[in-house]
């Protein structure tokens, strides 16, 4: 069964069909990688994000 590249990006929710040909013709190493981003991202502990004092040194003296 073979089902219409524009109907594929309806459910994967894409706003156009380049963002969907993009995912269609991606090889394995790069749906691999962003499989494994998706589970980290999912891992980690939401919250605000608070610079070390370091950080905010270096930014100040810009």
């Amino acid at each position: 069964m073979t089902v219409d590249t524009s109907v594929s990006g309806l459910w994967l929710g894409h706003a156009g069909i380049r963002s969907t040909d993009a995912c269609l013709h991606a090889d394995m190493s790069i749906k691999k990688a962003l499989a494994l981003t998706r589970k980290l991202l999912q891992e980690a502990c939401p919250g605000r994000y608070r610079p070390s004092d370091q950080v905010l040194a270096f930014l100040q003296r810009l």
